[in-house]
């Protein structure tokens, strides 16, 4: 069988539409590929953690820290948690007649930190936020169990409006070390 020209023109012709459609169709699979991946990793990246503020005579003071480490602002940030678990890193037996060292006191000022009230209206890529969040140690102040650990979970939207949602634990330690023990610094 023998082709003639325009058998041969009509062959190169479709075969080169078939590719181009097939580059065409590849560079938009490409491009929305691109683009998700762009949308997941340039958006806000909300963490929060639990850190000394300042250790004195035995005690330590913490705050609760929330950052923003994506690359993207973040706002209506929310710390949601559960009442049950909250109460577990609390030490047993704290009731005192004093007001500020009442045990339902100090729960309703770590219960605080998640209610919609506390919600963070804006958080810049890189900024960070702590409040006061209790204290473990020695004599009147202890309250909270060291090493105890709460489950959270945090809700934000970014700028246009895509809503993110994480879930990360709570841990009550002084995070200098991963263990709770470090060596000491000497100081020259």
């Amino acid at each position: 069988m023998i082709f003639s020209s325009d058998d041969i023109r009509t062959l190169l012709l479709f075969f080169g539409t078939l590719f181009s459609l097939s580059a065409i169709i590849i560079s938009l699979v490409s491009l929305y590929f691109t683009r998700l991946h762009w949308i997941q990793s340039n958006r806000p990246i909300i963490v929060a953690y639990i850190d000394v503020n300042e250790a004195d005579d035995g005690g330590i003071f913490y705050n609760l820290v929330v950052s923003n480490i994506g690359n993207r602002p973040a706002v209506r940030i929310r710390l949601n948690y559960s009442p049950e678990q909250i109460k577990n890193i609390f030490e047993d037996g704290i009731s005192t007649e004093h007001r500020l060292l009442n045990r339902e006191f100090k729960i309703e000022q770590i219960e605080n930190c998640f209610y919609p009230k506390s919600e963070i209206v804006l958080l810049e890529n890189g900024e960070k936020l702590s409040t006061a969040f209790g204290a473990t140690g020695r004599g009147a102040i202890q309250w909270l169990k060291s090493g105890s650990t709460i489950d959270i979970s945090i809700t934000y939207f970014d700028l246009d409006g895509r809503s993110f949602k994480s879930l990360l634990p709570l841990k009550v330690y002084p995070r200098q070390g991963f263990s709770g023990m470090t060596w000491g610094n000497k100081s020259s």
